[in-house]
C-alpha cells in the first residue's frame, strides 16, 4: 500500500527514450522480494503522488516533447533515430510503500496518459567475501602476525560475478564461491575447496596451521589459502596500477599450497609453498614469501623477458621489501631462530645492512663469499635500492617523508626492474660493474630522468648514485653526477580538507598546492596503515576539481590513503599528503561544506567567514549529530564557532561554521577542522586558514586595448583574456596591444606552436605595488618542439598616455623546454603610476617589441601600483573585495601561498589556464573500481612536436600573402630540425663518454610517436623509458607493457 504524500525523490520531468514495440512496462514487479506485493489499485494511487499537471493538463510539457523530438527544426536530425525509437515525456518519482525499509523505488510515469513504463527497486544489495588472514606473518608477533578476522576476499569468483577490492558482490540468495577469480588460483594439497552460503561468503578461520580448517568450506579452506589468495590478489593490484600493460598481470596465477615439504617455497611458472616442519613455518601463511615467489614471475615476463642476471634473487625481495615496508624478507620462516648474520630477522634474510653488519655487501664482498649462491649475490643490489628508499631519499638535500620516499623508489622500480638484463657485471671491476647500457644503476637512472636527457642529470641522481655506489654497481664514469630538472616544483603537502564516507566509497577532497601539475591518490589497508605498498588509483589533473571516489570497498574497513602532487614530469614529486584513514559505511548521514580556503589580511579591519554546511540524514535516519570545531597552524588569534548539535528527523538542516580572526591575530597558515559525530558514525572537514599583512591580488578585466587591473594591490593577473594566439587559438580582444598594434603571426596551431598565454605581475613582499619597488613578472608560454628556438623579450613602460607607450627591454628568455613553460623576470618599477609590460613571444629573429613573426605572439598587461608616499595603514581607496574575500598574492612565498580568484576560491595559482583544454584525461583508469566526477575527456588529441621530425621544415616562410606551412631554419646549434633525442646505442663495452645513452628498451623506436603527456604539461619522455598510463597507445615503443620479448626457458626458483 502506498504511504499517501511521501516520496523518496524529487518528482521530475524527463524525456524517456523506448525501442519501439516494447512490451508495456506496466507489469514489470520490484526485484526485491522484501516489498508488499502490489496492490490492484496501485496505479491509481501512484497517480495520486504525481504533480497536477500529469495527465490531459501536461500540453506545455508535450510541446516540450515536440521540441525536442520533433519539431521542424528537428525533423532532418531526428528521422532516423524516431524510426526505431518512440520518445514520451515522463514523471521520475519514488513511492513509499508501507512496511518499506531500505528499498527504494522508482518509477517512470507517461505525463499525458500516467501509463507506468518502469518500476524499480534502486538499492544495489552489497554481500561480501571475506575471511581470516595472517597479513605479515604466521608467527605471533604482534597484530601482523595474527589471525586477522574478516578480511575481504578480492577478486574472488562469487557465483558468475567477481568481488571488488573490498570482496563486494551483489545479489541476494545462495552463492558459490572457491579460491579462484580472474588473477590467482589457489590449489590447495590438503583438499578442494568449496562455500556456499546466503547473505555472503565468510570462510572464517580456526586456530592450528597446515591442513587445519574451521570445519567448512572443504578440506582446502587453509590458512594458507585465504591468506595466499589475499595477499597475491593485493600485490597484484599495486602491480597493475602501475603497469597496466602488461598481460601477464591480467592472467591468472596458479598458487600450488600446502605441499607436503617444508623450509621453502619456489617459482617455476606457478608459485609453492610448504606446510611446517623442521624448524620453518608454513611458507604459504607467510606474505613476504608470496610475494617475493610472484617477483619471480614479474621478473621472467617484463620488459626484458627472462631472469635477470646476476641473480633474480634480489629483484623478488624488493618487491616483497616495498610491498610490506619489511627489509626481512619472510619473517616467521625460522621458527626459534634468527637469519644467518641477521639481529631480528627470523625470515630468510634482510637487506638492511644496518641490521646486519652496519656495512654495505658490496660487489667485492660477493665475489669473495658467494660463490654460485644467486640468494648472496642478489643481496646486494637489493641493499642498494633498500637504502635509496630509507636513506639516502629521506636525507638532506631531499628529506622525503616515507611515503614519498617510497612512492619514489616503487615508481623507478616497477619501470627500471623491467628493462634490466644484468643488474651488475659479477665478474667486472667493482665499482664501475653497473657501467654496461642495461645495468641496474643505469635502468634506475632512466626511470628517474624527466627531460630525455641523463647527460644534464635526473631529479635523484645523486641519491641514486650514492646507494648504488656504495655497493660497488654504479658507474661514475657513465654521466657527471647531479640533481637537476623539475623546476617550480611543489613543496608543500596537500592538505585534504573533506573526507566522506559512505555506502562501499570513500570521497576525498584536497586543496591545491602550489605549482603541481597533477596529482596522484593512493591507497592501501591493513595493519600497517600507510606503512606499506600503495595502489595508485590515479591521477588529478590540478585543472580538474580536486576530488576522487574510491569504490568497491568494505563497509566497516579501515582504508588508508595519501596524496602525492607531481611537477612538470611523472619523475618530480613533492611531499605526499598525511595519511588518511576512512571508514566505508551506510552512514546515518552525510556532511558537505564550501572547501574554499578562509585568508584574513590583517592588514584591514577583518570580518568574520561564515560558511554554511548541509548535514543530510539518510534513510530517513532521525538522531542528534554533535559538532566541534578546532584551528592548528603557525598562527595565532584564529578561532571557530560552530553550533554544538542539530537534531535530524529525516531531514536536512544547514550548519553555521565561522571563523574569525581576533585584532591580536598574527601571521601565518593552518587550518580548521569540523568534526560530527552521532550514531555511531563520524565525519570531518578541513579547510585552509591563511592570516598575513598583504595586498590584494587584481584580476585584469580587458579595457583600452588589453587586460588591465585599474585598482592597485599585490599583483596583477591576466588569468585567460591572453590565452593562445590571434586566430591561432581562443585569445580574446584580439590583438591585446595597448597601441592596438597587430604583432600576432597567424601560423600553426593552437598549443603546439607559439603562444603567450598568461602575465602575472606582482609584489616580492606580498604588500601592494609600489613605484619605485622591485616586482617580478611571470610569463606563461606554449614553446614549440624543446623551446630552444623560441625567445620571450618582455618590455615594460610607464607612459602617462598608456595608449602610447614608451617601451624600455627588461630582459629577453629563452624557454627551458617546450610546451608550457613559465618564464619569470623582476624590474623596478620607475616612477609613475600607470604602467604596462609587453611580452613578445618569438621564433628565432631578434629581439622586438613587436617582432611580427609568422608564429609569434605580443601582449600587453596594464595596471596601476600606489603612490610612495600613501600611508600603508589606511588605505584611501577601497579595495575590490572585501577584506574577508581577499586572496593571497601569487608571489607569496609558502607561509601564504597564493589562491586564485573567488570564481574558484578553493585553488591556488596554478600555471595552467583554467580554460585550457586537455589533449587526454588526466586520470588513469582505477585498478579497483573507482570514480572520479565531472571529467570531461577531450576528443582532440595533440600532437607533440617534439616527437615528430616531418613537423621541422628547413625553409623560410613565403613573402606572399599565404600562410608560410612550415618555419623558416635557424643556426644549427638551436635548428628545430635536430633531433632532442641522446643517441643511445652505445658499444657493448662501458663506455666513459658522457654523451653515451643505455639502451634500455628493445632498440626498434618508431620515428613517430604519440604524445605520452597531456598538452597541458608536455613532459618529452625518453625513447628507453615506459610510460605508467594506459591511455597512451599499446603499441607504442614507449609503453609499459611488460610481457616477454624472446622465449626463454623456465627456471625453478627457490626462496633460500
Amino acid at each position: 500500500e502506498v504511504i499517501e504524500g511521501k516520496l523518496d525523490c524529487k518528482s521530475e520531468l524527463v524525456i524517456l527514450s523506448m525501442v519501439k514495440g516494447l512490451q508495456d512496462a506496466t507489469t514489470t514487479t520490484t526485484t526485491s522480494t522484501k516489498i508488499p506485493k502490489v496492490k490492484n489499485d496501485f496505479f491509481s494511487k501512484l497517480r495520486g503522488q504525481l504533480p497536477a499537471r500529469v495527465g490531459s493538463d501536461a500540453e506545455d510539457e508535450a510541446e516540450t516533447e515536440d521540441e525536442a523530438f520533433g519539431s521542424e527544426n528537428n525533423k532532418q536530425d531526428s528521422s532516423a533515430v524516431n524510426e526505431y525509437y518512440d520518445y514520451m515525456l515522463v514523471w521520475k518519482v519514488c513511492p513509499v510503500f508501507v512496511g518499506q525499509q531500505q528499498e527504494m523505488m522508482e518509477a517512470y510515469v507517461n505525463a499525458h496518459t500516467s501509463q507506468v513504463y518502469s518500476f524499480v527497486d534502486t538499492v544495489d544489495y552489497f554481500n561480501n567475501a571475506r575471511g581470516s588472514v595472517y597479513p605479515t606473518s604466521n608467527d605471533g608477533e604482534g597484530a601482523d602476525g595474527s589471525l586477522q578476522a574478516d578480511w575481504p576476499m578480492p577478486y574472488m569468483y562469487v557465483g558468475s560475478q567477481t568481488t571488488t577490492t573490498g570482496g563486494n558482490y551483489e545479489g541476494p540468495g545462495s552463492m558459490t564461491a572457491t579460491y579462484r577469480g580472474p588473477y590467482v588460483d589457489m590449489v590447495d594439497n590438503c583438499g578442494t575447496d568449496s562455500l556456499t552460503q546466503s547473505g555472503g561468503i565468510n570462510w572464517g578461520g580456526s586456530g592450528g596451521t597446515d591442513c587445519t580448517t574451521p570445519g567448512f568450506g572443504g578440506a582446502g579452506n587453509t590458512h594458507s589459502s585465504r591468506s595466499g589468495f589475499y595477499e597475491l590478489n593485493k600485490i597484484m593490484e599495486i602491480a597493475r596500477s602501475r603497469l597496466p600493460n602488461n598481460s601477464w598481470l591480467q592472467g591468472r596465477l596458479r598458487s600450488n599450497m600446502n605441499i607436503n615439504n617444508s623450509c621453502n617455497a619456489y617459482w617455476n611458472g606457478s608459485i609453492n609453498f610448504y606446510r611446517e616442519g623442521n624448524g620453518c613455518g608454513n611458507t604459504g601463511e607467510i606474505a613476504a614469501i608470496f610475494d617475493h615467489e610472484w617477483g619471480h614471475g614479474m621478473d621472467r615476463y617484463d620488459v626484458t623477458s627472462g631472469i635477470a642476471d646476476p641473480s633474480g634473487e634480489g629483484i623478488a625481495d624488493l618487491y616483497s621489501a616495498l610491498r610490506l615496508n619489511d627489509s626481512c624478507i619472510g619473517r616467521g620462516f625460522y621458527l626459534s631462530r634468527k637469519c644467518s648474520g641477521c639481529i631480528s630477522c627470523t625470515g630468510v634474510r634482510d637487506i638492511d645492512y644496518m641490521k646486519k653488519s652496519g656495512s654495505p655487501f658490496t660487489h667485492s664482498n660477493a665475489k669473495s663469499s658467494c660463490g654460485s649462491s644467486v640468494h648472496c649475490i642478489g643481496v646486494v643490489y637489493s641493499e642498494a635500492v633498500w637504502d635509496l628508499y630509507k636513506r639516502h631519499l629521506q636525507s638532506p638535500p631531499y628529506n622525503y617523508d616515507d611515503n614519498t620516499a617510497m612512492e619514489i623508489v616503487t615508481r623507478m622500480t616497477y619501470i627500471g626492474a623491467g628493462n634490466v638484463a644484468n643488474w651488475f657485471s659479477l665478474n667486472g671491476t667493482p665499482g664501475s660493474s653497473g657501467c654496461f647500457s642495461n645495468s641496474g644503476y643505469h635502468a634506475y637512472l632512466a626511470a628517474d630522468d624527466d627531460d630525455g636527457n641523463l647527460n644534464n642529470g635526473t631529479p635523484h641522481m645523486n641519491a641514486i648514485f650514492t646507494a648504488f655506489n656504495e655497493h660497488q654497481i654504479a658507474c661514475p664514469t657513465s654521466y657527471d653526477v647531479k640533481d637537476s630538472g623539475c623546476p617550480n616544483n611543489p613543496n608543500s603537502p596537500p592538505i585534504v580538507i573533506q573526507v566522506i564516507s559512505s555506502d562501499a566509497q570513500v570521497t576525498l577532497t584536497w586543496a591545491s598546492v602550489n605549482n603541481a601539475v597533477k596529482y596522484e591518490v593512493l591507497r592501501t589497508e591493513g595493519v600497517h596503515q600507510c606503512a606499506q605498498g600503495k595502489v595508485l588509483l590515479g591521477e588529478v589533473s590540478a585543472s580538474d576539481q580536486l576530488t576522487w571516489t574510491d569504490t568497491g570497498l568494505q563497509n566497516g574497513r579501515e582504508y588508508y590513503y595519501i596524496i602525492v602532487p607531481k611537477g612538470q614530469s611523472d619523475s618530480c614529486y613533492g611531499p605526499s599528503s598525511s595519511c588518511i584513514a576512512a571508514i566505508p559505511s551506510e552512514g546515518p548521514y552525510l556532511m558537505s561544506c564550501p572547501n574554499d580556503s578562509v585568508v584574513f589580511n590583517l592588514k584591514y579591519t577583518t570580518s568574520p567567514n561564515t560558511r554554511q554546511c548541509t548535514i543530510e540524514a539518510s534513510s530517513g535516519w532521525s538522531g542528534t549529530v554533535n559538532f566541534a570545531c578546532s584551528t592548528s597552524g603557525t598562527f595565532s588569534g584564529v578561532s571557530c564557532t560552530v553550533p554544538s548539535s542539530i537534531y535530524l528527523s529525516g531531514n536536512s538542516a544547514l550548519l553555521d561554521l565561522t571563523i574569525a580572526a581576533g585584532t591580536s591575530a598574527t601571521e601565518g597558515d593552518g587550518t580548521v577542522t569540523l568534526t560530527a559525530t552521532g550514531g555511531g558514525y563520524s565525519t570531518i572537514f578541513s579547510t585552509d586558514v591563511l592570516a598575513g599583512n598583504y595586498g590584494i591580488a587584481q584580476m585584469a578585466s580587458y579595457s583600452n586595448g588589453s587586460p588591465m587591473c585599474a585598482t592597485y594591490g599585490a599583483s596583477c593577473d591576466s588569468g585567460t583574456l591572453l590565452d593562445g594566439r590571434g586566430t591561432r587559438g581562443p585569445e580574446e580582444n584580439q590583438p591585446n596591444t595597448r597601441d592596438g598594434v597587430d604583432c600576432d603571426g597567424d601560423s600553426g596551431t593552437y598549443h603546439s606552436d607559439e603562444s603567450l598565454d598568461r602575465l602575472v605581475v606582482r609584489s616580492l613582499n606580498g604588500d601592494d605595488m609600489i613605484e619605485g619597488t622591485t616586482v617580478e613578472i611571470e610569463a606563461t608560454v606554449w614553446a614549440w618542439s624543446t623551446g630552444s628556438s623560441d625567445t620571450l623579450d618582455l618590455y615594460y613602460s610607464n607612459s602617462n598616455d598608456m595608449s602610447n607607450p614608451n617601451w624600455q627591454h627588461i630582459v629577453s628568455k629563452t624557454p627551458s623546454g617546450g610546451g608550457q613553460q613559465i618564464i619569470t623576470a623582476q624590474y623596478q618599477l620607475p616612477e609613475g603610476l600607470n604602467h604596462v609590460i609587453r611580452g613578445n613571444f618569438r621564433y628565432s629573429g631578434s629581439r622586438s617589441y613587436c617582432s611580427r613573426g609568422s608564429w609569434d605572439d605580443a601582449d600587453d598587461l596594464a595596471f596601476v601600483v600606489r603612490p610612495l608616499a600613501l600611508d600603508t595603514d589606511s588605505p584611501t581607496g577601497s579595495p575590490t573585495a572585501s577584506p574577508s574575500e581577499s586572496r593571497v598574492p601569487s608571489s607569496e612565498p609558502s607561509l601564504h601561498p597564493s589562491l586564485t580568484p573567488s570564481t574558484s576560491p578553493s585553488r591556488q595559482r596554478s600555471a595552467l589556464p583554467s580554460t585550457k583544454p586537455s589533449s587526454e584525461p588526466s586520470l588513469t583508469p582505477s585498478i579497483s573500481p573507482s570514480k572520479k566526477p565531472s571529467l570531461k575527456p577531450s576528443t582532440e588529441p595533440s600532437l607533440n612536436p617534439s616527437l615528430n621530425p616531418s613537423m621541422k621544415p628547413s625553409s623560410s616562410p613565403s613573402s606572399s600573402p599565404t600562410l608560410p606551412t612550415s618555419r623558416p631554419s635557424v643556426s644549427p646549434s638551436t635548428s628545430p630540425s635536430q633531433s632532442v633525442e641522446p643517441s643511445f646505442e652505445p658499444s657493448d663495452s662501458p663506455s666513459s663518454s658522457p654523451s653515451t645513452m643505455p639502451s634500455l628498451l628493445p632498440s626498434s623506436t618508431p620515428s613517430l610517436a604519440p604524445s605520452l603527456q597531456p598538452s597541458a604539461n608536455p613532459t618529452f619522455w625518453p625513447s628507453y623509458l615506459p610510460s605508467l598510463r594506459p591511455s597512451e597507445s599499446p603499441t607504442s615503443s614507449k609503453n609499459p607493457t611488460r610481457v616477454p620479448t624472446t622465449s626463454v626457458s623456465m627456471e625453478v626458483l627457490r626462496l633460500i
